[in-house]
């Protein structure tokens, strides 16, 4: 036994005698018994008026009795008291021991988590003697105390544990309150459920995203040789991990594995998208996969989630990998620049379908996201036309103008038949019906809609955006047009315009929105432009668009000019060819954030631009990359996304340092994973 504890022990002893003597007092100082003798006392001397001769002798026998009594029960009472004194010791000495002997570890401490006592069990896990002030967490840093009294759980070399913290004085300051702890040891459960753990099913998908790109112009012979190297890779890396790949078609394989192998193969961080792109294919462009892994509870739930992750990757661009386990999403990859994979054949889909769509409902609600830019207002302008195209009103929810949008809307203002077109959240909140059908443009993220409560309404929707899937995406729409390798909304706009009927006949401002859109988010056509933008294009231009006036609607003004020029001269360059710059300010529109990116990029030798803005309490970063780098990913490291080569972010709780220090972190993961 040690010192503290045999000081902790003569304490109780002094302590307890003291208290049983107490008790003791308190029981037969009572005047219970003293009380009735007296009563008998006066009652007998009340008869010698009456008969003095029965006075006496009740009198007598009165004091007769009580002498008895007083002799035989002081006697009595001395027994009792020494048999309560030594319960009293008995009880307090077994409680003592059978606390600081019992085998369950137990302490007191502080809220700081010092501790003030410990009994021997939870002692002997300590690697010293001289624990009494110091915390818990000094010896094992798993532990954390609960203040709000409840269970927590802590681990040693061998040995895991709950702990039940009770708090013994709720009056007090948190600061001050006394915490007395209960260790249970759960070693054989945590273990248990380890081994469940470990031994869970992963089932994963895996694509290769551009076999038919690849082998369109070369022999049979060469496109047997790719995908069979291919092929190969993909077995052995699934196999190296005790995995069982099954081949679905000659680009779509799964697999299974228990989730302890699977841990083993994310160390590797998914070191066979790059080993595939080392495949020679007799072209510019490399073979990327595409894999969709899940981790369910169930292998229902593990099924499900692959094909959600698979969907996921696909949605981002491809050449990556996204993993699902429970509400959570894991990426890796995604640095490869995009390639345009679309078929003109969904687009028709689409179209058709959104024109029953708007056959059906009673009215169309178009919404974009908040701070509209040209793409999402000139696509919403696009998708207003076709509905008044078939004699439904159609509005478009739109708070306020900025700098980016108000030289469209100046020209609409113009226009009579756009009189009602603009309505405020209330005014659509009001309006809208069980038949209304809601569209969202230029954004699948419902926390960053203009209006995220129509969303909740048992209304139809439809959706349309070209940005990488993110984990938030609006899974529930009823008709969904996503398709990240387009350039911008606008252009799948267009696109479902071309397999619509002659009835529909957009006004020039629209038109001149959609190209305006267009030129925006291509950055004049250099940037993520694929044929089927020059497509889109030269439809617009067949339809009346004049292209200088829609040109017109991309201008800034000279201030804007003159700010964006401060922010570039100001930036900063990393790593040789990462340009960073900040600014801070209280404008209320940040378009011209975007225009020092675009701005940066520009510059030779630059291979992406940030530029940070601070307003009030809110951070804004603007991205872009010329495709060598994936800012869309460095952007998601700070609540954000985007594309490859354009992405941003809002934040409330990061600082412009904060930001800057995010970005350079992430950027040198990426070039450490290129490495």
């Amino acid at each position: 036994m040690s010192n503290h504890e045999k000081k902790q022990e003569k304490q109780i002893k002094k302590q307890q005698k003291p208290e049983s003597m107490r008790v003791f007092r308190k029981l037969y100082s009572m005047p219970k018994v003293f009380i009735g003798f007296v009563f008998l006392l006066v009652f007998s001397m009340t008869m010698f008026p009456y008969n003095r001769n029965l006075a006496l002798i009740q009198v007598g026998m009165t004091l007769t009795l009580g002498l008895v009594f007083f002799l035989t029960g002081n006697n009595s009472s001395k027994k009792f008291r020494d048999y309560i004194e030594s319960l009293s010791f008995d009880v307090g000495s077994a409680s003592h021991n059978s606390v600081l002997k019992s085998p369950f570890p137990m302490a007191v401490m502080r809220a700081n988590g010092e501790l003030v006592w410990c009994n021997d069990a939870l002692g002997s896990l300590l690697p010293t003697e001289d624990y009494i002030g110091r915390s818990l967490g000094d010896f094992f840093p798993s532990f954390t105390l609960t203040h709000t009294g409840g269970v927590s759980e802590f681990f040693t070399e061998d040995k895991s544990f709950n702990v039940y913290a009770v708090v013994t004085d709720e009056t007090k300051a948190p600061e001050e309150q006394i915490y007395v702890c209960y260790f249970t040891e759960n070693t054989e459960f945590t273990a248990l459920k380890q081994k469940y753990h470990d031994d869970m099913i992963v089932k994963g998908h895996i694509y290769i995203d551009n076999l038919d790109e690849i082998t369109k112009q070369i022999s049979d012979a060469e496109r047997t040789m790719i995908a069979s190297q291919a092929e190969r890779i993909i077995s052995e890396f699934i196999g190296a991990y005790q995995g069982i790949l099954s081949k679905m078609d000659r680009d779509r394989f799964t697999f299974v594995m228990e989730h302890k192998s699977f841990t083993e193969l994310l160390e590797t961080k998914m070191s066979v998208l790059k080993e595939v792109k080392n495949i020679e294919t007799f072209g510019s462009l490399p073979v990327t996969l595409s894999i969709g892994v899940g981790v369910g509870s169930s292998l229902g739930e593990t099924e499900n989630f692959s094909r959600v992750a698979l969907d996921m990757a696909l949605g981002r661009g491809g050449d990556q990998v996204v993993i699902k386990e429970g509400n959570d999403f894991t990426y890796f990859g995604g640095k490869n620049r995009e390639i345009e994979k679309r078929t003109k054949v969904r687009s028709r889909i689409i179209a058709l379908s959104f024109r029953e769509m708007v056959e059906q409902a009673d009215k169309v609600i178009v919404m974009g996201h908040k701070n509209a830019d040209l793409d999402s207002l000139g696509s919403a302008l696009g998708l207003a036309g076709i509905a008044s195209a078939y004699d439904k009103p159609a509005y478009i929810i739109l708070e306020d103008s900025n700098v980016n949008t108000e030289a469209v809307l100046s020209k609409t203002r113009l226009d009579k038949d756009f009189d009602n077109t603009f309505i405020t959240e209330s005014q659509a909140e009001m309006m809208i019906t069980s038949n209304t059908l809601v569209a969202v443009v230029d954004t699948h993220r419902p926390n960053l809609v203009a209006a995220p409560d129509l969303l909740k309404e048992d209304v139809k929707v439809f959706l349309i955006d070209h940005h990488r899937k993110g984990a938030d995406f609006i899974y529930d729409a009823n008709l969904i047009f996503h398709e990240p390798y387009a350039s911008s909304t606008c252009e799948l706009i267009v696109e479902m315009l071309q397999y619509l009927d002659d009835k529909v006949k957009l006004k020039r401002i629209v038109s001149e929105s959609l190209y305006a859109g267009i030129l925006m988010d291509t950055q004049n056509f250099s940037l993520k432009t694929g044929a089927r933008t020059f497509e889109a294009a030269s439809y617009l231009r067949k339809s009346g668009m004049d292209p200088i006036a829609a040109r017109d609607l991309v201008k800034s003004d000279f201030a804007n000019y003159v700010k964006v020029s401060d922010i570039v001269k100001s930036a900063e360059i990393y790593n040789n060819s990462i340009a960073i710059a900040k600014y801070y300010g209280d404008e209320e529109n940040s378009i011209f954030i975007a225009q020092a990116a675009d701005d940066l990029i520009d510059i030779k030798e630059i291979e992406a631009a940030f530029v940070i803005f601070r307003r009030g309490e809110e951070t804004i970063v603007s991205a872009r990359s010329n495709g060598k780098t994936n800012v869309q990913v460095i952007m998601e490291k700070l609540g954000g996304g985007g594309h490859q080569t354009v992405a941003g972010c809002q934040s409330k709780e990061l600082t412009v340092d904060k930001a800057i220090m995010l970005i350079k972190e992430a950027l040198d993961e990426l070039e450490e994973a290129e490495a």
